[in-house]
């Protein structure tokens, strides 16, 4: 039996070690949370199996539900938190030659509580007797036709697509509904027509969508997939990839086909 270590967050437990690697599974109590944090000599990889958590890597926000994961490169500040009701269980894998529990590079604030201020603790979401009384007053100046369509349970998405490569393409957009059907919406590249650099369009469903992901078949000149998904995914690059493996340690295809050619003196 593993030993679980308890911390002020929640605990954490030891699965499995070895050369390079280590898993964990962190569990993260109701509104608690790992502080804000960095790891100079290992990388680590998320899987979220309970809960939801709500990921930040060097200030790009993914919202991550049970069987969703993120890479997080070595160095990259990061914290966990749990802004929800419910347990957060998290299975963490640790790559790197120097797998440390010391390994942390907390911020100034995690050191010293007392340099924090208003905006350490500040939740912009949070919703504030201002924020109601001005839908209040927003509703209450509807017409009855406008007030019908804000009462209906459909979902309204406002996505803003970007030309980041100068060649305009046709917007190939794939929804996944929490239900788990999926859509795949095609929109010509005349959307272009009126802004080259940037459109945004608004989406009515009548179910809730929980991933986009554009061009999820390949077939548009995108050089920059990280950015086609919504949550947003942190994938790992190739270099980070050959990093964590051990820099390079296994064989290649042409190596290991290589090895298992049968030798010159080998009989038939």
């Amino acid at each position: 039996m593993k030993t679980i270590v308890n911390k002020p967050w929640g605990s954490y437990q030891i699965l499995d070690e070895g050369n390079n690697y280590l898993v964990k599974n962190i569990l993260v109590k109701p509104h608690s949370k790992l502080s804000l944090q960095s790891h100079k000599h290992r990388s680590e990889h998320w899987v979220v199996v309970q809960g939801t958590a709500e990921v930040t890597v060097n200030d790009k926000i993914s919202i991550l539900e049970p069987n969703k994961n993120i890479f997080i490169p070595s160095e990259a500040k990061h914290p966990l938190p749990n802004n929800y009701n419910n347990d957060l269980i998290v299975i963490e894998v640790w790559y790197g030659k120097i797998l440390d529990e010391e390994d942390i590079e907390s911020t100034v604030t995690d050191r010293d509580p007392a340099t924090r201020d208003f905006y350490d603790n500040y939740d912009k979401y949070q919703v504030t007797r201002r924020d109601e009384k001005e839908y209040r007053d927003f509703v209450d100046d509807l017409s009855d036709k406008e007030r019908d369509l804000v009462n209906e349970n459909d979902h309204f998405y406002s996505v803003k697509f970007s030309d980041n490569d100068g060649i305009i393409m046709p917007i190939i957009l794939e929804f996944e509904y929490e239900d788990g059907e999926k859509e795949v919406i095609r929109i010509p590249v005349e959307i272009w027509r009126f802004n080259r650099g940037e459109v945004t369009k608004v989406f009515k469903t009548e179910k809730p969508i929980k991933n986009m992901t554009l061009d999820p078949f390949f077939e548009i000149a995108d050089v920059e997939r990280n950015n086609n998904h919504w949550p947003e995914k942190v994938q790992p690059t190739r270099f980070e990839t050959f990093k964590t493996s051990g820099w390079g340690g296994g064989k290649n295809l042409m190596q290991r086909v290589r090895d298992d050619a049968p030798s010159p003196d080998t009989p038939e």
